[in-house]
């Protein structure tokens, strides 16, 4: 019998899915609902599986790890991509991947501008000081009239656009030349200077994929190009950005920040980001949503009923 190991699965994204029995109908199905301490006890809990589905970047393989998993022959990752894994060594190894990308994009884009509108209307600080028996009236901002610098052009950020221009935003784009001409198709103005499109936003969002070319590609000289009093939103990845630079920036006190992701998940309880009252702080939810949870379940699903066919083919990082 295919034996299926399911991997951190916290949130019960699949533990709970509706399309369990579904998923149990291709193998024998084990599901980690807590969180592995170390490598050794990701690699016992590995040991046997033939099939494994790894949620997001929770779950680090490297080649030493990977070399112990002699029986793995195929991971169905969630989400459009895999820093966690080292794709050389998997690929020694013959074992086939496959993504879901584009599952998460609606929930994104959502969360997206929820955190922009919460920074400029100042709301997370309006509800805190209502709790606490005040009356506020800070000053908030619209949108309309602002300028959306989308950091990343691809799937998620070209899908940012078309609610930007509801909202009345200008919007612009900076990624890989091949963005440019879906930035031309969409009406935005692309950059190919990075610095630029940080000095022009007045909310910069940050939507890249977290490769070897994106980790740590936000440098101070980035921030420091920020205009006072504009917002930066990161729903990509945490390590994309400098922390160490993000938090100097922060302390500056005139710029404010939304983080849905961190260099370390779960942020650990002291940390610097928590002391800071102009960064709106949420715990890694751009995809979890109801809708999106089972298309990514399905997606899955879908994937390993392609595998166990036969008919997939080994896919590259």
């Amino acid at each position: 019998m295919t034996r299926i190991v399911i991997l951190d699965d916290w949130d019960r994204a699949f533990a709970d899915s509706p399309q369990r029995a579904t998923l149990e109908q291709l193998g024998g199905l084990t599901i980690y609902t807590d969180r592995v301490s170390d490598s050794a006890e990701t690699i016992a809990r590995l040991q046997e599986a033939d099939i494994a589905i790894l949620i997001r970047e929770r779950t680090w393989l490297d080649r030493q790890m990977l070399m112990q998993l002699s029986n793995l022959r195929f991971i169905a990752q969630t989400g459009g991509g895999a820093a966690h894994i080292d794709h050389q060594a998997r690929e020694e190894m013959g074992i086939n991947i496959a993504y879901t990308p584009g599952s998460s994009r609606q929930s994104v884009v959502e969360l997206t501008f929820g955190l922009a509108i919460a920074g400029l209307r100042e709301i997370t600080s309006h509800d805190l000081a209502m709790h606490k028996g005040e009356w506020p009236q800070r000053m908030g901002r619209t949108l309309r009239g602002k300028t959306l610098s989308i950091i990343g052009f691809g799937k998620i950020g070209s899908a940012l656009v078309p609610a930007a221009q509801v909202f009345g935003m200008n919007v612009v784009g900076w990624g890989r030349e091949s963005s440019r001409v879906r930035a031309q198709e969409l009406g935005v103005e692309f950059t190919p200077d990075l610095e630029t499109a940080f000095q022009r936003g007045d909310v910069v969002s940050i939507n890249l994929g977290l490769n070897d070319s994106t980790r740590g590609l936000i440098t101070s000289d980035h921030l420091a190009a920020m205009r006072s009093g504009s917002m930066l939103i990161n729903t990509s990845r945490g390590a994309i950005i400098d922390e160490t630079a993000l938090i100097s920036r922060l302390q500056r006190g005139d710029i404010i920040a939304a983080l849905d992701v961190f260099h370390e998940e779960p942020l650990p309880v002291i940390h610097p980001l928590r002391t800071l009252d102009n960064v709106i702080l949420t715990p890694h939810i751009g995809w979890i949503t109801d809708d999106n949870y089972e298309n990514v379940v399905r997606m899955c699903i879908g994937n390993i009923q392609v595998h166990l066919a036969g008919t997939d083919q080994t896919s590259s990082s």
